[in-house]
């Protein structure tokens, strides 16, 4: 079910509260997906009746994050030009949210002199201009299929910079983004967006 909310969130005492048009529902950290729920943020859930209400089997973010297994140290940050671009790929395609794309189309572009993109597309595969395209030139890794259909696109956290900077060189200069569909995740690093 979509539509619901973190309202509350508290790693420490394991517990948390949902909200929708639907109403608000308690739940319990032990059948949640991952253990990082910000305020306000979007999840997805598995309700079944209780009686009068209905309790909650499973929840777990629209936007899944990648936890890598065991500790790979650290990465260098973003640039911060790096950033502001990423945010101007947010709103170029669509987005109203500046930290994430949703529901983008991905497709890998290979040209004949060894150089290689990503190429973002918003709302829907018919667009393939500007202003509903971004690309991510100078592309140095890629961890999913050559293409992929509506995913959502957000910068890679610390934690997985750090995983990917054990797979490829990640300077502050590399751009690194997270996609996500489903409950799975894939990974693109690349130098400019435009």
């Amino acid at each position: 079910m979509s539509g619901w909310k973190i309202i509350e969130w508290s790693q420490e005492r394991a517990r948390g509260r949902v909200e929708s048009g639907a109403g608000v529902l308690d739940f319990d950290a032990a059948i949640a997906d991952v253990d990082d729920f910000r305020v306000g943020e979007s999840i997805e859930l598995e309700l079944v009746r209780d009686g009068a209400t209905y309790r909650v089997l499973r929840i777990w973010p629209v936007a899944m994050r990648y936890r890598p297994p065991g500790d790979f140290g650290s990465a260098d940050r973003l640039d911060s030009a790096h950033l502001e671009a990423f945010r101007a790929a947010c709103r170029t395609l669509g987005g109203g949210d500046a930290e994430r794309i949703e529901q983008a189309y991905v497709r890998l572009s290979f040209d004949d002199d060894g150089g290689s993109e990503a190429i973002l597309v918003g709302d829907s595969p018919a667009y393939s201009t500007s202003p509903h395209e971004v690309r991510l030139h100078g592309l140095s890794y890629a961890e999913f299929s050559l293409a992929l259909e509506c995913c959502d696109v957000r910068l890679s956290d610390a934690r997985e910079r750090a995983y990917l900077a054990s797979r490829t060189d990640l300077t502050s200069d590399h751009i690194a983004l997270t996609l996500t569909w489903g409950r799975r995740c894939g990974f693109l690093v690349g130098r400019a967006l435009r």
